[in-house]
């Protein structure tokens, strides 16, 4: 930006893509909001880690297979992309038209296992692809780049953060949490439901950790 007035939106999909973002946006001098990182890939393993451990639970209640597909799991992981870090919100998880707590096989357990699951994810997909996740970030990749070409989708990634969940001003930071773009700027979007006080915890930890 400093060299050859670029003015467009730059996706930084390496790791870390908090910190990186963050401080190429710095150094290039360029608009915060036009520089993502690439954390939407924690969201697609989210809701495939969340299906599946739903799909198990239901067919072993109801001895039948789920009939929730993919394209009806929505929900968000916000946070760094970090596995020891991120928040996941099961609080904004729907499979259909519900949430994951209207259903009548929802426990603690499941909670906790779709945690685990989303974690242990990524070694999932390094053992199925041979040792990388190219194809996966290439797939997420491609969501992004679709949602900065349509203003439309709203796609989670690693955006400028300088104020808290209640609004305060704070030290910013970038972190991932669902946006849409608009003219190649990122804008901040609302959570479809109110967060649960844990989850309000872990993110503040996970930003705290981040700080430092």
């Amino acid at each position: 930006h400093r060299d050859g007035g670029f003015d467009g939106l730059s996706l930084v999909i390496t790791n870390l893509p908090d910190l990186l973002a963050y401080h190429f946006a710095a150094s290039a001098e360029m608009n915060p909001l036009k520089v993502v990182g690439m954390n939407h890939l924690d969201t697609k393993r989210f809701r495939m880690a969340a299906l599946d451990a739903f799909s198990d639970s239901y067919k072993m209640n109801y001895r039948e297979e789920c009939p929730v597909d993919i394209t009806e799991v929505d929900g968000f992981v916000v946070g760094p992309h970090d596995e020891s870090l991120f928040s996941v919100l099961s609080s904004n998880l729907r499979l259909g038209k519900f949430g994951i707590t209207k259903f009548s096989i929802y426990s603690e357990d499941l909670e906790r296992t779709i945690n685990i699951d989303t974690k242990d994810f990524v070694n999932k997909i390094l053992k199925k692809m041979g040792g990388t996740t190219a194809l996966d970030v290439a797939r997420a990749t491609t969501d992004v780049v679709k949602a900065i070409a349509n203003e439309e989708d709203v796609v989670e990634v690693s955006t400028y953060i300088d104020k808290d969940l209640d609004g305060r001003s704070i030290e910013p930071m970038y972190l991932g949490w669902p946006a849409k773009f608009r003219g190649f700027t990122a804008e901040k979007q609302s959570l479809k439901y109110a967060l649960w006080d844990e989850e309000v915890e872990r993110f503040n930890e996970s930003y705290e950790i981040l700080l430092k």
